[in-house]
């Protein structure tokens, strides 16, 4: 009883010694990272990359678009870097063969390479300036699923096929496949028309079935 009085009371003034000491430490300062935002950065041509991926490590989300990706999700770089939304992250995306891409990682300071998995995640490798990283980004949203599924199989890698039925080519291209459909003419739309009516049989004098027309004719008493 005694040995748990004890260790209790030196828990307490642990936790208060320690509590003391953090507050003597001043607070590391946090700063915007030193990176352009989107709108500085000039957009080059569509990729099937394109859409809202997920960082694994940090489950943050970062958007590619147009040879570019730039931040989703805010978060904090090097304890101190704070990454804000709409803040460049990767530039000069390029396509360097089926499935590969490589670019610019600006907070790494280093060239940023990535693969297209069979899971549909991309495969990342940064040599940075600090020493080498790897990630994975995990897809949230394309912007056109099926130039990615496109992108997979030119790699040799197999997809799942989709539950509806494409119409559009099934080869790989290296540009965003198909145009939208369309719209049906109104000379050539079809007209629906409504059945006409029938006559109440039980008024008719007299029945006459018209194959013509497809119609029951009713006459009334006097009437031919």
């Amino acid at each position: 009883m005694l040995f748990r009085i004890q260790h209790f009371i030196f828990s307490v003034a642990l936790v208060c010694m320690l509590s003391a000491v953090h507050a003597q430490v001043p607070a590391i300062p946090q700063i915007p990272a030193f990176l352009p935002t989107v709108d500085q950065v000039a957009a080059t041509q569509p990729m099937p990359l394109d859409g809202t991926w997920l960082i694994n490590t940090i489950r943050k989300k970062i958007r590619i678009e147009s040879g570019r990706a730039y931040a989703v999700d805010g978060w904090l770089h090097l304890f101190t870097l704070k990454i804000e939304p709409g803040m460049v992250v990767i530039k000069d995306i390029t396509p360097t063969g089926p499935g590969q891409y490589a670019g610019q990682d600006l907070p790494l300071m280093g060239r940023w390479t990535v693969r297209v998995q069979a899971d549909r995640s991309l495969s990342v490798s940064v040599a940075g300036a600090l020493g080498p990283a790897t990630y994975k980004l995990i897809p949230v949203q394309f912007d056109n699923e099926q130039w990615y599924r496109q992108e997979m199989a030119a790699t040799g890698l197999v997809t799942p096929q989709p539950s509806y039925q494409s119409t559009q080519p099934s080869t790989y291209q290296p540009a965003p496949p198909g145009q939208a459909a369309q719209p049906v003419q109104p000379g050539n739309a079809p007209v629906y028309r409504a059945p006409a009516p029938q006559p109440n049989a039980s008024n008719c004098a007299q029945k006459e079935y018209d194959p013509v027309t497809d119609t029951v004719r009713c006459y009334s008493e006097g009437e031919e």
